[in-house]
């Protein structure tokens, strides 16, 4: 019986302490509290560059009349001229209110000029929001003289598209306005090295640093004034005024007609240290530059000569070398791609005979710019005599992978016109003719003298440093900043 009755106490305490744990489990709360932080949005900034413009020709201003047209009149607040010049009443389309830009906005639209003729046009700037940097480009350049008048004959006997002389006659200025269309103390010139100068070397594919790293960004929400002068003659720029001199007779300029397309480019200048308004290198001309085959494609990016202090002679139309000391060098880079799936074991440049790479080194290791290791056979009779590159490694690139290929010659001895390409991958090689001749970059490799005759085109050489029609269109795009015809 005690015993019994000890169990039971014994039962009745653990049943007791079970009750007691269970209830404090069920009371217990930890202190808590919620912060709710709803709707995170990263939003992009933008850049909109907006502008409108005012303009005189020979003291009237373009600006409304009463019926809201656009004419030349005279300056708000002054008499009409007495006598009336010609033009006074007519349309003129050099004013518009903000707006961003259209082909139709023009700067400049004077028609039946005469020598001592001479305007302005002030363009202001608007860029909302955000700091940014902001180019002049100025490109399409065309000087033309469609007809000879009897007193041009006397002068001029050229005739047609690019044979106008209006653009060395014409005198233009650049320069950071205030609003007011006057040059003042104080005012600062854009590109102050040529300017002023005549209307064909300020625009024939010019770029003007307005605002960049070089001065500061165009601030936003703010106003910035480009003023253009223009004159039919020498262009006197004084403080508070322009002048147009003539000091000889110009019959040479009569019916011709100049043109010039302009954009302004902007871009963000928070994060953007290294923007300049100078054009990227132009890509390679697509075709002529390139050659393909089933696995292979080679294609030629750059040609870079160095004269090494001697001069090229009458460079742009006989391309002519002179190298006296010998020690001129013309580098090459060429890109290989490989389509097919085994990997690349070699590729092959002919050297003209006789002639061997002064870089890479015969035996060296070549590391490309996409950081693959070749070695180096400088020279090689395996396929042809040539500069071999050897994968080294397990592999080369293959499934369209890519790689450059960088070796420079003496200049007396460029490769020839139509050099042999070799390249194998796996068991199979495919083997090319590289016509360089049908290259643009062939021009920029001149001839030297006593060698042989590389027949260059002289009108590729004439305008080879001023082929920007890639880089126009590119500029015109709807992001890179308004722009007209």
């Amino acid at each position: 019986m005690f015993t019994s009755r000890k169990n039971r106490i014994l039962l009745s305490v653990a049943t007791i302490a079970a009750a007691g744990i269970y209830a404090v489990g069920g009371s217990f709360a930890f202190l808590s509290d919620t912060e709710t932080s709803a709707q995170n949005v990263f939003t992009s900034g933008a850049i909109d560059l907006t502008v409108d413009a005012s303009s005189t020709f020979n003291g009237l201003v373009c600006r409304q009349n009463q019926a809201q047209e656009y004419v030349w009149l005279e300056p708000q607040g002054e008499n009409p001229p007495d006598p009336e010049p010609a033009h006074y009443g007519q349309d003129c389309a050099i004013a518009w209110e903000l707006t961003n830009l259209l082909p139709t906005h023009q700067l400049f639209d004077s028609a039946n000029l005469k020598p001592g003729d001479n305007g302005t046009t002030v363009a202001s700037l608007h860029v909302a929001t955000n700091d940014a940097f902001v180019c002049l480009l100025a490109a399409d350049y065309a000087d033309d003289d469609p007809t000879l008048t009897d007193p041009e004959k006397k002068v001029d006997n050229t005739v047609g598209p690019g044979n106008g002389e209006l653009g060395q006659n014409m005198d233009m200025f650049l320069w950071y306005d205030d609003g007011d269309g006057l040059w003042q103390t104080g005012e600062q010139e854009v590109d102050a090295a040529q300017n002023p100068d005549t209307a064909k070397n300020l625009l024939d594919e010019q770029a003007y640093n307005l605002f960049t790293n070089d001065t500061a960004p165009l601030t936003a929400s703010t106003t910035a004034y480009i003023g253009f002068a223009w004159c039919v003659g020498n262009l006197q720029v004084a403080n508070g005024s322009f002048g147009c001199q003539v000091t000889e007779e110009m019959n040479e300029i009569q019916d011709d007609r100049i043109s010039s397309s302009f954009a302004f480019l902007v871009e963000q200048a928070r994060n953007n240290n290294g923007f300049n308004c100078d054009p990227p290198p132009p890509p390679p001309p697509n075709g002529e530059c390139k050659w393909e085959k089933e696995c292979l494609v080679v294609e030629w990016l750059e040609v870079t000569v160095d004269e090494n202090g001697d001069e090229i002679e009458n460079y742009n139309y006989n391309n002519h070398y002179d190298d006296d000391n010998g020690d001129g060098t013309v580098k090459y880079r060429f890109k290989i791609t490989n389509r097919c799936n085994r990997g690349l074991s070699y590729v092959a440049f002919q050297l003209p005979n006789g002639s061997e790479a002064i870089e890479p080194e015969d035996e060296s290791t070549y590391i490309s710019p996409f950081g693959n290791n070749y070695h180096v056979e400088n020279t090689t009779n395996n396929p042809f005599y040539s500069i071999k590159f050897e994968t080294l490694g397990p592999d080369g690139i293959k499934n369209g992978a890519m790689d450059e290929f960088i070796f420079t010659l003496p200049l007396t001895k460029p490769l020839d016109d139509d050099p042999k390409f070799q390249g194998k991958f796996g068991p199979k090689t495919e083997k090319f003719d590289l016509d360089l001749e049908e290259c643009p970059l062939y021009d920029d490799i001149p001839e030297v003298k006593g060698d042989k005759d590389r027949d260059h085109d002289k009108d590729k050489d004439k305008d080879k440093d001023h082929d920007w029609d890639w880089w126009w269109n590119w500029k015109k795009k709807d992001n890179h900043g308004g722009w007209w015809g």
